[in-house]
């Protein structure tokens, strides 16, 4: 995976004076939707660095358009998906992403896996744009990693902007790899978090019903008892959830209306 030769988003919101005080900016607060398993900060970014990154999305895009187009695979075992997608490695802003907005000392604190410690982002920086009919559907996310050999436990999503915000893709200038895992196992759907606990009200939405009229929302199902947590995609909005054998089977809703751009990333994780 090739470098991004281009500039980053600045990232600088951490002050000198103390490392887990953002400046100029509201405390992060990390609303905990399922228990140990799908977590949510609303105004991560803020709207002028969402911007940038979907200005960076735009013009990568538009420089490359046949491989930035995700072609649907049509084998068992892949979830269809029809998004456009760039990614590079990137260690500078996955350690930016991680340590100067904050998020770091949060996820110490509130984010536990027995035996294990959260240590940072995971190199490779991957860019998304669903447009008016994409979606990436049903799937796992599956443990990757670095190139230090650190595996990752939690997916990290950042939504780049309320999607009513863009009917059509922005001018340029004016505004690697998917571990997707098709549903194929009817068992483990059975079997999988009988026992978690969900939190109403705090960023996700517990709900049979498509959540929005521009869709685009991530989905997660519950098999037994059945139920749905729709998260709605708002601009600087962090979703994290648990990947690997604890994964919940989920999806990237169809965009009804408008354009969706997404940041993605994955938490490593080491022994302690």
């Amino acid at each position: 995976m090739e470098e991004y030769n281009g500039e980053w988003p600045v990232l600088d919101f951490v002050s000198q004076a103390g490392a887990d005080k953002p400046r100029g900016a509201k405390p992060l607060v990390l609303n905990e939707i399922m228990d140990n398993q799908i977590y949510t900060i609303d105004n991560f970014l803020d709207k002028r660095l969402c911007k940038e990154f979907i200005e960076i999305i735009e013009k990568e895009i538009a420089a490359d358009p046949e491989n930035s187009q995700l072609k649907p695979i049509n084998r068992p075992g892949y979830a269809f998906r029809n998004n456009s997608r760039v990614a590079f490695n990137s260690t500078a802003m996955a350690s930016a992403l991680w340590i100067q907005t904050g998020l770091a000392s949060l996820v110490k604190q509130k984010v536990k896996i027995k035996g294990l410690v959260p240590i940072g982002l995971h190199e490779n920086i991957r860019l998304y744009k669903y447009s008016h009919g994409q979606k990436f559907g049903k799937h796992y996310d599956d443990h990757l990693f670095n190139y230090q050999g650190k595996r990752s436990e939690y997916t990290l999503l950042v939504y780049l902007n309320d999607i009513s915000e863009y009917p059509m893709s922005p001018p340029i200038g004016n505004d690697s790899t998917s571990n997707g895992k098709n549903s194929v196992s009817k068992k483990r759907d059975k079997v999988m978090l009988n026992n978690k606990k969900i939190k109403k009200d705090a960023g996700g939405t517990n709900t049979d019903t498509f959540n929005g009229d521009h869709g685009g929302e991530t989905i997660f199902y519950n098999p037994n008892p059945f139920y749905r947590i729709n998260v709605k995609p708002t601009s600087g909005k962090l979703l994290l959830h648990k990947h690997g054998s604890d994964c919940l089977i989920h999806e990237g809703g169809t965009v009804i209306r408008g354009v969706k751009y997404v940041l993605r990333s994955d938490i490593l994780f080491q022994p302690l």
